[in-house]
């Protein structure tokens, strides 16, 4: 058996230093299509994945507030080498950004996935993030508080195609015949 995969070699995760931003901007070079990773520029608090003395990925934390002033994290940019896939680098990040945002007082975190990235959804709903539907944003944030969080967390505001995953999750479930003004029978296309 491979010893590399039996016993890979340690990972670590820290802050970026300032002369690694262009072995980050290379990463994202790798891990996002051309159109995309343009944008990318590493602020300071990026954290980066280190494994052989080489950045294998890396993460950019945001601490934001809502109008409310409730402190809250934005996971921005979370990155691997396609070449250390499948070794936990996108899980050891996700966990020391939460561990950033503890320390600066973040009551909840939230991260914004393409719906088809399977990899990124079983990521964040093993680290106990679950999918806000408008309607729980409604709920928990209000109007303002909701349209903040978008800004805060979509490009431009809007990001379609996108999912807001949230630590902690839906406090109760969305009600579909509500959504779809079956409010009498709960059931989608019942007669009323």
């Amino acid at each position: 058996m491979d010893e590399e995969v039996t016993n890979p070699p340690a990972i670590s995760v820290r802050r970026m230093r300032e002369d690694e931003t262009g072995a980050a901007r290379s990463l994202a070079g790798l891990a996002f299509s051309r159109p995309e990773n343009a944008f990318f520029s590493p602020p300071p608090q990026t954290l980066v994945a280190e494994r052989d003395g080489r950045l294998v990925g890396a993460v950019v934390p945001k601490v934001f507030a809502l109008p409310d002033r409730r402190r809250c994290g934005g996971i921005f940019w979370l990155m691997s080498d396609p070449q250390a896939r499948g070794l936990g680098v996108g899980g050891r990040l996700v966990e020391a950004t939460l561990g950033y945002f503890e320390e600066h007082g973040c009551r909840e975190a939230f991260a914004c996935v393409e719906g088809h990235n399977t990899s990124s959804s079983n990521l964040f709903a093993a680290r106990g993030f679950a999918v806000l539907s408008p309607a729980e944003q409604l709920r928990r944030y209000g109007l303002l508080g909701t349209v903040a969080l978008w800004v805060k967390m979509f490009r431009f505001g809007v990001d379609v195609g996108h999912f807001l995953w949230a630590r902690p999750g839906a406090t109760k479930p969305d009600n579909p015949g509500r959504v779809r003004g079956e409010e009498r029978t709960g059931r989608i296309g019942a007669p009323r």
